[in-house]
């Protein structure tokens, strides 16, 4: 288990729930006060083969053959996920596609570049069984069953907000404090030495 006190980590129980939304509303907040790196994660299911396990013939992110692959966002596609955290004040926002197997070296792949000082925003379920963040949320969205990624760690949230897609302000207002006092608590370690706990994971 990597230890990252200067995360923030939102997880969600199904699809448009507003976590991004969520992610985003916390990147404003926290980017006039310092630097703010974005990961938005997608693990692939090798068991599925080709099939999209959210139905139908999916997108394709799932679809590649190298261990990871880390992504720098740029910004041109203004609807993507990690186009959104950009634009909410995120110095930098990377989207990492992985299997389960090779989560933990993407992530250390991202870590490992992320400079000192800066805390990070992430959005993935399957992260919090490899990483323990600062502080880490779930969205339960009660439109469908929940995701087993979500049901693997939802014991470890700090935080459950429900939604029905809309995330309130009342809400949004108690994830802003919480991860704010959490990251105000953290000691924000260099990559270097956070890497140096992952050795062996």
């Amino acid at each position: 288990m990597i230890k990252v006190p200067q995360m923030v980590l939102f997880g969600a129980t199904g699809r448009n729930s507003g976590k991004t939304t969520a992610a985003c509303d916390l990147i404003r907040s926290l980017a006039p006060l310092r630097e703010v790196w974005a990961l938005k994660v997608t693990t692939a299911d090798r068991s599925e083969g080709t099939v999209c396990h959210r139905g139908g013939e999916g997108c394709g992110a799932c679809l590649f053959n190298e261990p990871f692959i880390l992504a720098q966002e740029d910004g041109a596609n203004p609807d993507k996920d990690t186009s959104r955290l950009l634009a909410a004040g995120a110095k930098k926002s990377y989207w990492l596609r992985s299997d389960r197997a090779n989560l933990a070296d993407g992530f250390k792949a991202f870590l490992a570049m992320v400079p000192e000082g800066a805390a990070i925003v992430s959005e993935s379920n399957t992260l919090r069984e490899f990483v323990w963040p600062g502080f880490f949320v779930i969205v339960v969205n009660n439109a469908g069953p929940p995701k087993p990624t979500a049901q693997r760690v939802i014991e470890l949230a700090d935080l459950i907000i429900e939604s029905d897609g809309i995330i309130s302000e009342d809400n949004l207002a108690q994830i802003r404090s919480r991860a704010t006092l959490a990251l105000a608590k953290a000691s924000f370690k260099s990559p270097s030495s956070l890497l140096d706990q992952a050795k062996g994971l």
